[in-house]
This record gives C-alpha cells, structure tokens and sequence, in this order.
C-alpha cells in the first residue's frame, strides 16, 4: 500500500472523503517517475489502505492490521479529538512507527487542536507526539509531525489534501499546487468564455461546449495510446502507431515531450520515436543509430514503420554490415534491415554475405526462425545453397 489510514470509528466521513480524493488524484505526467527519496513518483496514488472499511471481515483483525502497517509506505492519521482518546488509532501509530520511524507518519487535523492545553480538545494521539523504540513503546522524546490542517481556520480541504499528496508522492508542494492553481484558472477562463457564447446563443454555446469535451475525450484517448506505446513491446507497437493515426492532432504534442524527456537507449524511447515518424522525421537517426541492439522479431515488427526511408537508410546498414570490427550479432541485425531498405544493394551479389546469413540464422534462437524467413523472403534464392549445404552438414543441430 502507499498508505495506511488510521482513523477513529467517529471519523469515518473523514477517511472516505481522503481515501477517495488521494485514490482518484491524476499524478501529472511530468511529475510521475521522477526520482524522490522513496525511489520514484508513481503514476498514481493507489492503493489507499482504509482498515475498518477493508478488514471488517477479518476473522484476525490485529494480525491482519499488523500485515498491512508493515506492507504500507506512510501512515496517514485522521486527527481528531476523538483519535486522540482512542486506544487503537495510538496502537496502529506505534506500530508502525516502531519498523518505519516518524518521518512517514502523515497527519489529516479534522478538529480539536494540536498541543492543545486543554486535553479534552487536543487532536494529536500521544504517539503522533512522542518517538516510539523499535518495541513500539513510546518515550518522551517529542517529535513533531508532518500535519496538515483541513479545518477552515487552518488549509481548508483543498491545500490540505495538496499537502498529503505532495508528501506521499514525493514532490514539493509548490509544484503541485502551482499546477492546480493553472488548471482551475484554465477551467475559470473556459467557464467565462461558455458563459459569454451562451449570452450570445444558446445553440451556438451547445455546439462549442459540444466540441470541446470531444477534444478533451480525443486528447485523453491520444495520451492513454502514446502511454500504451511507451509501455509496450515493439510487436504491438505498430498496432497502437496505426490507431493513433486519426488522434495526431493530439497525440504528437505528447508524443515530442515523452520522446524528449525519455532516456536515450531504452525500449521506451525507440518506441515513442517510431510514433513520431509519421509526421516528424526528427528521430530518424537516433532509430538507426539504435537499431542494431534490436533482436530479429523486433526487426521485423519495426521494419515497416522504417520502410518509407529506406533511401535515408540504406547506406548506413550496408556499411554496418561490411564493418567487421562490429559483433556478429550486430552485423546480421543490419543484414536484417538491408533486405528491407534496399533489397537490390550490390552486396547482396557477394556470396560471402549469403553464407554469413546462413550461419547466424543457424546460431538464432528458434523463436527466430519464423520471423528471420519473413525478412530474408525477398532474398530466398541466395539462401537456398548455403542452406542447403548446412542442412546436409551432419555436425549443424538440425533443428533449424
């Protein structure tokens, strides 16, 4: 879990409202992966640990607690003046602060008040307050939680929900509420303009208000695609490339910045620069610089996105494949290209490649066999009396 919520019985409103409003929260893209102290922000803040709702059919209610204290990142405590008299909320604190520390301990201040010199409103439970030994007993050593105050008189709901969420996923505050503070005053902006159409026509107000939630609904389509092309593999990747191709108004804005902010010589990048070569030819070098790190089946899935430049290409995989300082494996990769980008090449005259072919698709893992016939089809006639000479060679495995 990324976190736990610990709440009196009392409170329960409380826990739901924060269970849902952290659980359905949209990470922004920009912020999601970004490495923090805890190892990177995640996408999303899921899944939200809410004990009485989610154990209640629990046959062992301490041990099952007790499991989910020590499989949770933070402990988010509801504080009230209720919370602080109850017996189990300090037991869960102390628990988990016994394995975890305070510093993940996140506090949600509901009513009463922190410290206050009247017990009877004071909201912090004493473990919250004091440091806890590693046998979950407390100490008097004070200690002062990360709180957040969702009370009018303190953040209000809206900053003190922002405050949790920066802490949990690892971000500054700021970032995240400078970014809500754009998307409310685009959301105003919108809101005056629909108003102003609609003072000037209700129809005409329809038609644009119409448009625009296609707009949004295409954007989040292109943006949920261009996410299943970066996560992907390369086989499914033209897949999702052709049904991006009636999103490009949307997608290619998403397209440039993930291609831009991804790590050069990964999976993801390779993928998101093929997305992009339909209407920008920008990434075609780094694709070929890249390409022959690939495997066969790769090759095969990509070898058509790549096609519509083949003279781009060309002179690079045939010079590839006569540099013999590259490995082996490399250099068939870029035979495997060749055939595809310039099938009439005048190496394919030199015998020499033929029987290089030949014995790497002998060395190939046999999940290979099927894709390596597909790209070398258009060359098969080169290829039959190497074969032919392997097949009768009693040392080759003849499972090729």
């Amino acid at each position: 879990y990324l976190a736990f919520i610990s709440y009196s019985h009392a409170n329960e409103d409380w826990g739901k409202w924060i269970q849902k409003s952290l659980e359905t929260f949209r990470v922004p893209s920009k912020l999601a992966g970004k490495s923090n102290e805890y190892g990177k922000t995640p996408e999303k803040v899921f899944p939200v640990f809410r004990d009485r709702d989610e154990l209640s059919a629990s046959a062992e209610l301490s041990d099952s607690i007790q499991q989910a204290l020590e499989d949770t990142r933070f402990l988010l405590v509801i504080c009230s003046r209720e919370s602080a008299k109850s017996h189990w909320v300090n037991q869960e604190i102390k628990l988990f602060k016994s394995f975890a520390g305070a510093k993940r301990v996140l506090c949600l201040i509901v009513d009463g008040e922190p410290h206050a010199s009247d017990a009877e409103q004071e909201c912090f439970p004493e473990a919250v307050k004091y440091e806890v030994t590693r046998n979950a007993e407390l100490t008097n050593s004070p200690c002062e939680p990360m709180a957040a105050d969702a009370r009018s008189q303190g953040d209000g709901k809206f900053n003190a929900k922002l405050k949790l969420l920066a802490a949990l996923l690892g971000v500054r505050y700021d970032d995240l509420r400078q970014r809500e503070k754009v998307r409310l005053r685009r959301k105003q902006i919108f809101s005056s303009l629909l108003a102003s159409i609609l003072i000037a026509g209700v129809a005409v107000g329809f038609i644009l208000y119409r448009q625009h939630s296609i707009n949004e609904q295409n954007q989040q389509i292109a943006i949920n695609l261009v996410d299943t092309l970066a996560a992907g593999s390369l086989s499914q990747a033209l897949q999702t490339i052709d049904r991006m191709s009636v999103y490009r108004t949307w997608a290619d804005r998403e397209l440039l910045n993930r291609y831009a902010s991804a790590e050069d010589g990964t999976p993801e990048k390779y993928r998101l620069g093929m997305g992009l070569l339909e209407t920008n030819s920008a990434p075609l070098d780094y694709l070929r610089d890249h390409s022959l790190i690939l495997d066969v089946r790769e090759v095969a899935a990509v070898s058509e996105v790549l096609q519509p430049f083949s003279s781009q290409l060309a002179s690079y995989y045939a010079a590839a494949v006569e540099n013999e300082s590259l490995p082996v494996e490399q250099r068939f990769i870029a035979t495997c290209f060749l055939v595809n980008v310039s099938p009439e090449d005048p190496l394919w005259s030199q015998e020499s490649l033929s029987e290089f072919i030949t014995e790497q698709i002998l060395s190939v893992n046999p999940t290979d066999i099927e894709p390596s016939k597909q790209l070398f089809h258009p060359k098969r006639e080169l290829l039959i009396e190497p074969l032919m000479l392997a097949y009768g060679d009693e040392s080759q495995s003849d499972i090729h």
